[in-house]
Order: structure tokens, then sequence, then C-alpha cells
């Protein structure tokens, strides 16, 4: 395995060919600092896919930073973000993937997958929304027909989380796994979670909450 891997990744060296551009506008007032990427910009190729990335940026030293939107894109598989952080304290920001074939990404990689989150708050007490799909998922020494997960996170004193995964149909380190759940709810002090596995191996049903009281 370690062999196919380190073949894969020389693979990955050979097969890229990529230049970027990048025009920033800066300014020091004594005070502020101001600084505009106007443009982010790379082109090639990548694994003999055609590789695009666009995206743009504004620094402000008080004011914080913006960015408008980052786009990487490469064959069939796209990652969008933007996101603001003001006063360098609140935060909010959106991440899109979709990849509709991860092989165009790294050679021993397989399968489609979504992911979209959201985040707020501020940086010492962020809120996560997050969901995601995959489905025919292959990587090193894994197979997974399909994996669902979504969730919310609460970084802040309670550190709050209600968290759900569920995978169908997997083949990991040898083992088969027809289904396994997995859900998290509540927060630091009071929390539930619960497992079901049905695999060749066990079948297992646990739930265990903790109770502050």
């Amino acid at each position: 395995s370690t062999r196919k891997e380190s073949s894969a990744a020389s693979d990955v060296y050979k097969r890229q060919n990529v230049e970027g551009n990048v025009d920033i506008d800066g300014q020091y007032d004594g005070q502020i600092v101001r600084a505009h990427m106007r443009e982010l910009s790379a082109s090639g190729d990548w694994l003999d896919y055609q590789l695009n990335a666009s995206g743009e940026a504004k620094f402000n030293s008080q004011e914080g930073i913006e960015v408008p939107e980052l786009l990487v894109k490469t064959g069939d598989n796209q990652v969008t973000m933007t996101g603001t952080l003001e006063a360098f304290d609140d935060v909010q920001a959106q991440l899109s993937l979709d990849a509709q074939d991860l092989s165009q990404l790294y050679p021993t990689f397989a399968g489609k997958a979504q992911l979209n989150a959201q985040i707020d708050g501020t940086l010492t007490a962020p809120e996560i929304d997050f969901d995601g799909l995959a489905d025919k998922l292959t990587l090193p020494d894994m197979r997974i027909s399909q994996l669902a997960t979504k969730g919310q996170v609460i970084w802040d004193e309670d550190k709050q989380a209600k968290v759900e995964l569920q995978l169908s149909n997997a083949m990991i380190a040898q083992q088969n796994i027809a289904n396994l759940n997995v859900a998290l709810n509540g927060d630091a002090q009071e929390h539930q979670i619960s497992l079901s596995l049905n695999s060749d191996v066990a079948n297992v049903c646990l739930l265990y909450t903790s109770d502050a009281a």
C-alpha cells in the first residue's frame, strides 16, 4: 500500500503544470494598513485536467478581512469560498465543495462528494453548520457506497453540538460494514451519543448519556 501511494504521489507530481498571478495594491497612512488583492488567478493542468483558480480579497488593519469569492476548479470538481472577518472578531463564511469525480484530484481516489458549510459568530465562539454526502467513495484501503453527515457545532463555553453520520455498504480495513450510524447531541456537560453498527465482525447498538447532575 505504501508503495502504491508513493507511486501515485510521483504520478501527481509529473502531471501538474500550474502558473499563477497575484495583483495587490496597498497603502499605509501612519495608522491603518489597507491592502486589496485585486486578482488571484491560476491556471494550468492537474492530472491532465484543466485547473483554474480565481479570487479577490480586501484587508484593513482595523476593519478586518473580506473575501468576496475564492474559486478553484479542476475537471468536474470545484470549491468556492466567501467570507468576512469584521474587526478580526466577527466571522461569517461559506464553503461549498462539489466534487463529481474524485479520481481527477488524486489517482487512488474515486467517487463523488458534496459539502456545504456555514460559519457564523466570533473567532472564539464560532457556530458551524454543515452537511455532506459522498457516493461510491474509494480511498486507500477503503470503499464506501454512501456516506452522509450533517450537524451544527457551537464552540462557545457550553460546547454545544448536534452531529449525525450515516455510512452504508462499506469495506474498511478488509472488514465489511453494512451500516454504521453515529449521532451526538448535547453539550460538554450533558450529551448523548448513540452508535449502531452492522458488520461481519459485530452487530452493536450503544447509547451513552452524560448528565451533569
